[in-house]
């Protein structure tokens, strides 16, 4: 069964915590960052310093001062080798935490495919605006990474169904405003939006094996009802339907 939209950031949270694979991940991407940022600030004080300290003194500053630039130069260095490692690791992380809950969801076939604001008058706008733009980057790694679509075809299934990717979003960038748990809130979004996709497809999987139950033995009247399923439209968001 498919739930609200609006609902799955709160129920990616609910299934953040009850799977320790994706805490695992999450744990694992935090030491990373961590050894990665030790081996930089170790890096930085031990072969930029003294040669940071000599250029300063060489440009007439005297030492005590020319240390503390040295000093807060490297900080400054360290700081922005470590952001840039983020931009490039945290992308590769949440694709790999995605894929982690399609194999929770028994979906992990799906990656064996080819193509493997203080004011509220503020606040609320600014939450509706993002929305969609951040439920569809959530879900570009599903239609493009696993699914195979193009970005042109990817864009035009969430403008589709924008009002209910609006309402996911919505509540995504609320949860990631709030100071210090936004930062868990940012993985937990990603769980979210793996298990909507998920129930998506495995509800458009139980309609088809209703249809087919219908459909057998074959009858007059369960005919015209398959038939009235059939032509039931059913929301995918992308999830099932190939055609932009």
């Amino acid at each position: 069964m498919v739930d609200s939209p609006a609902s799955y950031p709160f129920k990616g949270i609910k299934f953040f915590f009850s799977h320790w694979t994706l805490i695992r991940r999450i744990l694992l991407a935090l030491f990373l960052t961590l050894i990665v940022a030790i081996f930089i600030i170790g890096l930085t004080f031990g072969f930029l310093l003294p040669l940071q300290v000599a250029l300063f003194t060489a440009m007439l500053i005297p030492p005590p001062f020319s240390i503390i630039l040295a000093v807060i130069a490297c900080v400054l260095e360290s700081a922005i080798f470590i952001v840039i490692f983020n931009l490039i690791a945290t992308p590769f992380w949440q694709d790999a935490l995605y894929d982690d809950v399609l194999k929770l969801k028994g979906l992990g076939s799906l990656l064996e495919g080819p193509s493997n604001v203080s004011e509220v008058t503020l606040f609320c706008p600014y939450c509706y605006i993002n929305g969609w733009p951040l439920a569809w980057s959530q879900q570009i790694h599903y239609q493009i990474d696993i699914k195979g679509l193009s970005v042109r075809e990817a864009r035009h299934l969430a403008w589709k169904d924008r009002k209910d990717y609006t309402r996911f979003g919505t509540v995504s960038v609320f949860l990631q405003l709030f100071p210090g748990l936004n930062l868990l809130f940012i993985w937990t979004n990603i769980v979210g939006a793996a298990l909507w996709t998920s129930d998506i497809i495995l509800e458009e999987r139980k309609r088809v094996v209703d249809e087919v139950e219908r459909s057998i033995p074959y009858s007059p009247s369960e005919n015209m009802e398959s038939s009235a399923i059939t032509a039931t439209t059913t929301k995918n968001y992308g999830a099932t339907d190939n055609n932009a």
